[in-house]
């Protein structure tokens, strides 16, 4: 029974461990070196990082990958949407927005029906 509770007060300070704001700043100055680089190599489309490729390249576990990026998805995904609505409000149809994005129609399609379901 102690070693549960040791193993998991360990894990518990490792995990804040890697979410130090000063080891998530770095982590997210290597990913916009990685993304202004090399574009095509790191982002999906404009809105979304190639999760594995800046794993691999930062050598990141998932939860490491999760805790740095959290905040600028959630940025990111706001903006994708916002952008889509706008578009929308323009009068373009869902298939001419993912085409324009680059994104899935299915993508498109979601978001508007979110905004339109609100």
């Amino acid at each position: 029974m102690t070693a549960i509770s040791i193993t998991s007060i360990l894990a518990e300070k490792h995990a804040m461990n890697r979410a130090h704001p000063e080891v998530v700043k770095e982590r997210l100055r290597m990913i916009t070196h990685l993304v202004t680089t090399d574009p095509e190599k790191y982002l999906k489309n404009r809105w979304e990082l190639k999760r594995m490729a800046i794993m691999e390249a930062l050598d990141l576990t998932p939860a490491e990958y999760g805790y740095t990026t959290e905040a600028i998805n959630r940025e990111a995904k706001a903006k994708r949407d916002s952008e889509i609505l706008r578009l929308h409000g323009d009068g373009l149809s869902g298939r001419a927005i993912a085409k324009e994005l680059g994104l899935p129609q299915s993508t498109v399609s979601d978001v508007i029906r979110r905004h339109l379901d609100d």
